[in-house]
């Protein structure tokens, strides 16, 4: 393996790296960094279009991929500023397989994962609120780990909280959660969270005392 660094702006750079492996052919290993504006990312994405050993493992025992297919890893997160409250955050990881890591290494992950978890939100917040909105998906990618054990995606997922003060004393505030759970050949759901409260808070230099009073509603649809 060789790296080649590309200098091509002040604020955005690359680097390529040939991987050859004797056995299976040549993998590149790409890596793009960026700051735009608002945004700052990176985006990774590791491929070999044509694995000759892809089919078996080192114990030569069958797999459900074949000799000769298309290999990758993609690994991509972004930050990026919409206004002054709101901003929009990513982290996506995808491989072609579940066998991936079993074959290759990656520096992009200190050890070897069964479960990659990927999630984009909308988020915001101000002086008594905040907010989000977007989805979390999971992938399998350990050999020996079903299906039916990799966690529900939430698809997608929204929040609201709130801490809003009614005086110098007194406060309203809610937790809240929406979310639909999906899974390929499961059942499938949604879930409503919503705790609202209201609280006091009085005290002096050597006491205090910080009661609150709140409802808990949770409520499923399956």
């Amino acid at each position: 393996a060789t790296p080649y660094y590309l200098n091509l702006a002040p604020n955005y750079d690359a680097t390529l790296t040939p991987d050859l492996y004797t056995d299976r052919g040549l993998m590149l290993d790409t890596e793009f960094r960026y700051l735009l504006g608002g945004s700052s990312g990176q985006l990774n994405y590791n491929f070999m279009a044509n694995d000759r050993h892809a089919g078996q493992d080192s114990t030569d025992i069958a797999r459900s991929i074949n000799d000769g297919d298309y290999r990758y890893y993609l690994s991509f997160n972004d930050y990026s500023k919409i206004s002054q409250d709101w901003a929009f955050h990513t982290s996506i990881r995808q491989a072609s397989d579940k066998y991936y890591f079993q074959d290759f290494h990656s520096d992009l992950l200190s050890a070897k994962p069964s479960i990659l978890h990927s999630d984009a939100y909308v988020s915001g917040s101000g002086t008594w609120w905040s907010a989000s909105f977007g989805a979390d998906s999971y992938q399998n990618v350990d050999p020996l780990l079903t299906d039916s054990n990799v966690e529900y995606k939430r698809w997608p997922r929204a929040t609201l909280n709130l801490d809003l003060p009614l005086s110098r004393t007194f406060e309203f505030g809610m937790d809240s959660e929406a979310v639909a759970f999906r899974k390929d050949n499961a059942v499938e759901g949604n879930r409503l969270d919503l705790y609202p409260y209201l609280s006091a808070d009085w005290g002096g230099a050597a006491w205090f005392l910080r009661p609150r009073v709140a409802y808990r509603y949770t409520g499923y649809e399956l």
